[in-house]
């Protein structure tokens, strides 16, 4: 728990600290390593800590204003809290997952959608980059404005999600589907040659 905490804490305060490398301030691996224990120590606390009356409503309300606001904020508010946003968009990202965490969507129509990309996270784990840097070399190719660049973030969510998709039908399915039918048939075939070893009974 400690850990995880600690995690959740540096990750902010390290990804202010990378200045003059882009690169690496989109891929550093502590900052990836403080959200992923941002969200354990969020389902902990969900998973402990349930509030009464409409809290869970309220603080997915906050949080999904919070990370709008990141993301989609005009270029003068980047003057005011400057590296602080990230800051922002994480404890945006906080409140939500405990609010879905206390209140239950799972039954919910329009809800799908995100446990679907939430099913296939590996696969667009291992694949949203090509989306990303090609959306990047297009946009700077045809000298688009950086202040309208919004626009791509629902065009590659929908390419992202269909790579996913795709990856996992293609490879992902028909790779467990064979190691699972290899891994049971050795194990059956050992517990055969196991039964058919009778101990030798004493007189």
């Amino acid at each position: 728990m400690v850990s995880f905490l600690l995690l959740a804490v540096t990750a902010p305060v390290y990804q202010a600290t990378l200045q003059g490398n882009e690169i690496w301030r989109e891929q550093a691996t502590l900052t990836g390593l403080g959200t992923i224990a941002l969200g354990i120590l969020m389902a902990i606390v969900a998973a402990r800590y349930r509030p009464n009356g409409s809290w869970p409503v309220a603080m997915w309300g906050v949080g999904l204003l919070m990370m709008l606001a990141e993301m989609f904020g005009p270029p003068s508010w980047w003057h005011l809290l400057s590296d602080g946003w990230f800051a922002v968009l994480y404890g945006g990202i906080a409140m939500l997952v405990l609010a879905c965490g206390w209140r239950s969507f799972e039954d919910g129509r329009w809800s799908w959608w995100i446990r679907r990309m939430g099913q296939l996270s590996y696969e667009v784990y291992l694949t949203h980059m090509f989306v990303v840097m090609a959306a990047v070399r297009i946009w700077r190719h045809n000298h688009w404005p950086q202040s309208n660049g919004w626009i791509v973030y629902p065009v590659c969510l929908i390419v992202i999600w269909g790579l996913g998709e795709a990856v996992s039908r293609l490879f992902t399915k028909p790779i467990t589907k064979f190691l699972d039918r290899a891994l049971t048939s050795r194990i059956y075939q050992k517990s055969r040659v196991t039964s058919s070893v009778q101990p030798e009974v004493g007189c």
